[in-house]
This record gives structure tokens, C-alpha cells and sequence, in this order.
């Protein structure tokens, strides 16, 4: 049968892993750079933004992640960048051996039975691969796009107490705590204190921001390659779909970091980076965008403060959302 999922011949775990020597140094290079970046996606901001002039309105600037960087190592020197480095390898392996075994293994067969003329598209990439008349079958596509929903997802959830572990370590910088130092440890920590389900915080918003970046695309690529059969066409407004997905599933990401460090007993957890409790992942979403800070740490080089601002004594002042180092609560400065 054609449509019927059929086991294959086992993948080699080389295969499985998708993941090169090349890629595990380039990680390492850039981990401080995104460790700064989650700090950032949960609203850490221990540097107080300077009055700037931007095309004649005066905004609030926020450093790069250059200066965020080196803030870090000032504070805990250039190993304390490389919090939850060991999580969040171990995650990003589990995911990738997971959907690879699952696609490798048990990938449906649809295509053998495909028309002439039909396959000079590749599915996985949403690319034309020449100039046809033909357009993509469209049940390939839907088949295809489903298949690596799922795949994805499964990877994503059975990977997701190690994301949770990586978030919690890396947002202990805030507050200095110790609780989280291995991942055994870090498991025995959120299940005394969260229970099983605490292993899974943040895991809807981050489901939903994978799945919007595979079917997204898939749709638009499906829509335009019926009317346009120019290579270069299809596959620049399917990379600018790309983008457009890329953009508003980071606030789902942000979402769901933020959703992992709630109700836990870190500071970054709590009052003053948290004013409030969140009902579940949409109220968060919710006050976020009602923040207008939904994006914070989706720039890593001109940063600015967007979110509610009043004028106090002449100066622009942040309202609602805590900027500047924990230990300067106190400060006038940073009391807002």
C-alpha cells in the first residue's frame, strides 16, 4: 500500500544524530551568546538602559549582547557562560535522535505512486528544484508536512525536562542560587518542587512555535506553487514566509521560558521580574503583549526598550518591568 507506514531498513546512529563536530564547535562558540539570550527571553536586564535619540523620539536603549556577554563574565568570569551547556546539548541531542530514529525507521511511503513530472520539488526543504509546469503534488506535501509535525513534536516533548533544566540553570545568574548544578540534581530539585508536571513547563508554547515553523511554510509553498511555477519566485516568498513564521514564534518561545521559571523558587521567579502569576501560557502571552515586550531578546545588537514608560523629574523610566542588576533593588535608579 502506498500511503501505509512501513518499517525500513534501521538508520545508523550517525544518521540519527545529525549532528557534526562542526556543529558541536560552532555551539560551544555562540552558547554565551545564547545564554544571554535566555536571560533576556525572561526578562533579565541587570544593565540599565541609556537615554537615546532615534530618529528624534527619545527611547530607552538596551546593551547588545556584546556588552550583556561581558556583564556575565565581569560577574562569574567565562565559565558562568556556559551555564546549562551540558542540558542543552543533551537536549538538542535527544530531539534530533528521536524525530531522525522515528522519520528513518517508520517514514511513510507515499510516494510511490507519484505522477510524472510531480517530483521535481524538495519536500523537506519547501525548494523547486527546477522550472516546471507541473505543480508539486499537493498530497505529498500534506503527507510530508504532517510527518515531520509529528516527528518534531515527539522529539520536542520527549526532550523537554532537559530544556526546562537549561532554563532553570542558566536563570540561577539572576539570582545566585545553587540548586541547579547537573542534571540529576536539577530532576531531583523540579520534581520536589514541581512534581512530574514541572518537568513540563512551558511545553505547549513550545510545540506550538516548532509546528508553526514547519506547516506555516508548508502552506504558503502550497498555495503559491498554484498559481507560480518560477523557481526563483516560489522559493524567495517561501523563504520570506520562513522569516515571517521565525519572527512570531519567538514570542512563543519567550512564552515558554517564561513559563518555566514561574512558581519556582528562584528570584528570576518571582517579584520584582515577575509582578504577577500567570493562569496558564495564553494569560502570560496575554501580559506580555499587553507589555509590549514580547520579543525582548529577539535583537542581539540594537536593543530598545519598547514596554510602558513614564517621565519622572525629566527622565524616561520603565513601568511595570524591573531593569537593573538584583543587588541594586534599592537604587532609585532601578526601583520602578
Amino acid at each position: 500500500m502506498p500511503n501505509q507506514v512501513r518499517k525500513s531498513t534501521p538508520v545508523q546512529l550517525d544518521e540519527m544524530m545529525g549532528i557534526t563536530l562542526e556543529d558541536l564547535v560552532q555551539h560551544t562558540i555562540s552558547y554565551p551568546f545564547e545564554c544571554a539570550q535566555t536571560l533576556m527571553k525572561i526578562g533579565y536586564e541587570p544593565i540599565f538602559p541609556q537615554r537615546e535619540k532615534f530618529f528624534g523620539d527619545t527611547c530607552l536603549a538596551l546593551p547588545n549582547s556584546f556588552s550583556y556577554v561581558r556583564y556575565m563574565i565581569s560577574i562569574d568570569g567565562v565559565q558562568g557562560c556556559y551555564r546549562g551547556f551540558a542540558p542543552t546539548i543533551c537536549h538538542h541531542l535527544a530531539a534530533t535522535l528521536v524525530a531522525n530514529y522515528v522519520n528513518g525507521t517508520y517514514q511513510p511511503k507515499w510516494d510511490s505512486h507519484r505522477p510524472p513530472g510531480k517530483s521535481r520539488v524538495n519536500l523537506l526543504s519547501l525548494r523547486l528544484n527546477c522550472n516546471s509546469k507541473c505543480p508539486p503534488n499537493v498530497l505529498d506535501i500534506l503527507m510530508t508536512t504532517g510527518w515531520r509535525m509529528f516527528t518534531v513534536s515527539l522529539g520536542t516533548m520527549v526532550s523537554h525536562p532537559l530544556y526546562v533544566i537549561t532554563i532553570r540553570m542558566v536563570a540561577q545568574f539572576v539570582g545566585r542560587e545553587g540548586r541547579y548544578t547537573s542534571i540529576c540534581s536539577s530532576l531531583k530539585a523540579i520534581l520536589n518542587e514541581d512534581g512530574f508536571f514541572g518537568l513540563f513547563k512551558g511545553l505547549v508554547p513550545r510545540l506550538l512555535s516548532e509546528n508553526l515553523k514547519i506547516m506555516f511554510p508548508a502552506a504558503v509553498f502550497l498555495a503559491i506553487t498554484r498559481v507560480f511555477h518560477n523557481r526563483l519566485l516560489v522559493n524567495s516568498v517561501t523563504g520570506l514566509a520562513k522569516l515571517l513564521t521565525e519572527r512570531f514564534a519567538y514570542q512563543l518561545d519567550v512564552v515558554a521560558a517564561t513559563m518555566t521559571v514561574q512558581n519556582s523558587s528562584m528570584i528570576i521567579g518571582q517579584a520584582p521580574f515577575l509582578t504577577r502569576k500567570f493562569s496558564g501560557w495564553m494569560d502570560c502571552w496575554e501580559h506580555l503583549c499587553n507589555l509590549n515586550i514580547q520579543n525582548r531578546g529577539r535583537s542581539s545588537f540594537f536593543r530598545y526598550y519598547n514596554g510602558p514608560m513614564t517621565t519622572m523629574n525629566g527622565e524616561l523610566r520603565p513601568v511595570t518591568v524591573y531593569l537593573g542588576p538584583y543587588y541594586r533593588l534599592k537604587s532609585p535608579m532601578c526601583s520602578i
